[in-house]
Formats: structure tokens, sequence, C-alpha cells
């Protein structure tokens, strides 16, 4: 097989395998290139053994993000949730609100309207100048 390989070299001299990315530096199991050459089956190995482990490590990856997504969307469902009770409380107290300022526009309505209300007020601003001006200060 070795004979083989060699004679399948490519018109710069490498051969066909060449292209596989070799080991990184910094990693723990860099590959030796004399000894590529001499047994490329255990080149090859060691690439898909190494690939396999970066596929693992993606997998776990992936995993991890599938679990954040799904936390996420339990999350937004809850906060869904709370927002529709609020909204309903909102609807509620505004409705309450409406009705209050109808019962206060019926009473100003009975007792006089808004010229009953102004002759109120004109009344308590004399007798409050009539304290101030009878204070023996």
């Amino acid at each position: 097989f070795v004979a083989e390989m060699d004679s399948k070299k490519n018109q710069h001299g490498k051969h066909k395998y060449s292209a596989l990315p070799l080991a990184e530096a910094g990693d723990d199991d860099d590959v030796d290139e004399n000894a590529d050459s001499k047994n490329p089956i255990s080149f090859v190995q060691k690439q898909i053994e190494k690939q396999n482990a970066n596929l693992d490590a993606l997998s776990i990856s992936v995993s991890r993000l599938g679990d954040m997504s799904l936390n996420i969307s339990h999350e937004i469902s809850s906060q869904n949730r709370l927002l529709s009770d609020l909204d309903s409380d909102i609807e509620n107290v505004s409705s309450k609100t409406d009705s209050l300022l109808k019962k206060t526009r019926e009473i100003i309505k009975k007792t006089g309207g808004m010229k009953g209300w102004c002759i109120i007020l004109i009344l308590i601003s004399v007798l409050c100048v009539l304290i101030l001006l009878d204070d023996p200060v």
C-alpha cells in the first residue's frame, strides 16, 4: 500500500492526502510528518479521530444551545403570561377609573355644576382673607 501511495504523488511531489488539515500548533497530539509519510493510514486514522473529537465537542455545544433555547422559550412564555395578567389588571383599573369619573361628573351636575364649585371656592377664599385680616399678630 505504501508503494501505491508513493506512486500516487502529484506533480509537486506531495501525496494526495497532503491536503488534509494537519494538527494545529499547540495540540498535544502533533503529527510527525516523517512518520506520516511512512504510514499514511495512521495519519488518516489520526485525522479521523481528531474530526470525531471535534464533532463530539460540536455536538455538546449544539446540545447546550438547544437547552438554552428551551430555557429561553420557557422564560418568554412565563413573561408573556405575566404581561397578559398585567394587561387584564390595567383594563380592570381603567374601567373602574372610567366609572369613578362618570360618577364624579354626575355628582358635579347634581350639586349645581361648575357654578356651585366656583361659588364654594370664592367663599373659601373670602373666609381665608377675613381670617388673615382679623389675626392679631
